[in-house]
């Protein structure tokens, strides 16, 4: 196994969308328009320094670079065009971190929808193969309509669509060179993303499984990872901390750092040991990604520690690491 890093642990901070001196402005209400500009000082409770402006891609490579992180997942929309992705590509071998991808598409989608969809969703899958992903963690972007909990159409018709436009996108992924792995995103329940990669049935699509993400559709964590263990060649190592019950009278998730939520890693790293395709190069992207008035460099830090402090006989890459301990 591997530790690798996940763009979204340090979402409010390197995100151009997400970044605190923009999000500040709806998020937390700030008035102070010196902060809604690149290059001010965040102004929030954080030990890092967000990127210049137009460097959130090689900020986040000399991230993982510098916490002994790799690979690093990463998805299209960071890629402007394929001049971008070779160059993004060779800042990654500069820095000697590997990438894994990520594109995005509504897979339950029909019809002139899913045209339009499978059309940008090939289009990311060609620009990851240029910046050097050898795989892409194929997210379902759909899921404010298209769910585990949807009723219009109910979950077997969406499975049904998601098999007929995973085999068209298998084809194109033979034809890039690319695989992809289908992720559990808060939208469908591994039990059915297992239905689809069995209905499917090609070694283009495989799984990447999120430690924490099947609790937003009440699935155990534990049940989720031997739903797709024998198909999991990535994952998005998370934790999250469950309240069942709280003063207001519902149930609430909340993330946290690794070790610290309700999420059995210890029984999922075992799992996945015993069941994956191949578990000795199976890349583990840390995705801890606090709230934006919390410090990710602090979170991220604690869950390596963590990480090597429990597991560092799982990972081959822990020695890497050693001499970065007491930085970490």
């Amino acid at each position: 196994m591997r530790l690798g890093l996940s763009q979204a642990s340090y979402r409010w901070v390197c995100y151009p969308p997400l970044r605190h001196d923009n999000a500040g402005v709806y998020l937390f209400n700030v008035a102070e328009t010196s902060f809604l500009n690149y290059g001010r000082p965040l102004p929030y409770v954080n030990s890092i320094t967000g990127p210049a402006p137009g460097r959130h891609v090689e900020w986040i490579i000399d991230k993982a670079a510098e916490l002994g992180l790799s690979p690093l997942y990463m998805t299209a929309a960071w890629l402007k065009d394929e001049d971008h992705a070779h160059s993004v590509r060779d800042y990654l071998r500069s820095r000697s971190v590997e990438l894994v991808g990520g594109a995005n598409a509504d897979f339950a989608a029909e019809g002139h929808v899913w045209e339009a969809e499978r059309t940008k969703f090939v289009r990311q899958m060609a620009l990851l193969k240029i910046a050097g992903a050898p795989i892409l963690s194929a997210v379902h972007n759909g899921a404010v309509e298209h769910n585990h909990f949807s009723k219009h159409p109910p979950i077997d018709v969406q499975v049904k669509r998601m098999i007929g436009n995973f085999k068209e996108l298998c084809r194109e992924a033979e034809r890039i060179g690319i695989g992809m792995a289908f992720e559990n995103h808060m939208d469908y329940r591994c039990s059915e993303i297992a239905w689809v990669v069995e209905g499917v049935n090609s070694r283009w699509l495989r799984v990447n499984f999120d430690f924490a993400n099947s609790l937003s559709v009440i699935e155990d964590p534990v049940d989720a990872v031997k739903a797709v263990a024998k198909w999991t060649v990535m994952t998005h190592l998370k934790d999250m901390r469950v309240q069942p019950k709280t003063l207001e009278g519902e149930p609430k998730i909340m993330c946290s750092t690794l070790g610290d939520g309700s999420v059995d890693v210890d029984t999922i790293l075992r799992i996945l040991q015993a069941e994956a395709p191949d578990p000795e190069h199976l890349p583990h992207c840390l995705e801890i990604a606090p709230l934006p008035d919390q410090d990710p460099e602090l979170w991220v830090r604690k869950s390596i520690r963590y990480v090597d402090r429990h597991y560092a006989h799982l990972f081959t890459d822990a020695a890497k690491r050693a001499h970065l301990a007491e930085r970490i």
